[in-house]
């Protein structure tokens, strides 16, 4: 009996593979994340593109006010 992978064995071994790194560069992108959102675009059920949209907040002791009627 041969040990070698038919075709099918083949490509479905590399879809698995491939989707692992799929999922690991979404943890990657999900790693130190605090404030924000991940965007995953999925283009005929293949990952094509992980958008990471990262929020900054600022913590101020005394806000900053704007006056509408001077314009400050």
């Amino acid at each position: 009996m041969s040990t070698d992978n038919s075709p099918a064995e083949a490509a479905s071994s590399l879809r698995k593979q491939r989707q692992n790194d799929d999922f690991e560069r979404i943890r990657q992108s999900l790693r130190g994340l605090q404030f924000g959102s991940i965007n995953v675009i999925v283009q005929d059920g293949v990952i094509v593109q992980i958008d990471r949209t990262e929020k900054t907040r600022i913590r101020r002791a005394n806000p900053v006010t704007f006056d509408a009627d001077s314009g400050r």
